[in-house]
């Protein structure tokens, strides 16, 4: 499965988080790093492959997770994330087997 989301930021103005594809300006701030941080290990329980987005963008989420939660979370979550051009906007997941796709396949437990 591959598939696009766009990742998460915090709205200062409205005070919500929101999705989609917006500015580095609306990127930059702990709120929406912390956001995208727990939407990335929340991916991972599932089969997970890969994750592509902007080096940019990995570089500082890097400096966040590093800075708030430490070098063992970041090197336990964080690997999945690989630079791709043009992604900065959205992340490209890749899973190999989707729980969803056992369950469509009569099975219940794993892939």
């Amino acid at each position: 499965l591959d598939a696009d989301l766009a990742p998460l930021y915090f709205d200062d103005h409205e005070g919500k988080y929101k999705s989609g594809h917006f500015g580095w300006r609306q990127f930059d701030n702990p709120k929406t790093w912390e956001a995208n941080w727990r939407l990335l290990r929340s991916l991972q329980e599932e089969p997970l492959k890969v994750i592509f987005w902007d080096e940019k963008y990995i570089s500082k989420l890097r400096k966040h997770v590093l800075k708030q939660h430490g070098k063992e979370e970041w090197e336990l979550y964080g690997s999945v994330l690989l630079h791709e051009d043009d992604h900065a906007g959205h992340w490209h997941i890749r899973m190999e087997k989707p729980v969803y796709v056992a369950m469509v396949n009569g099975k219940r437990h794993g892939v």
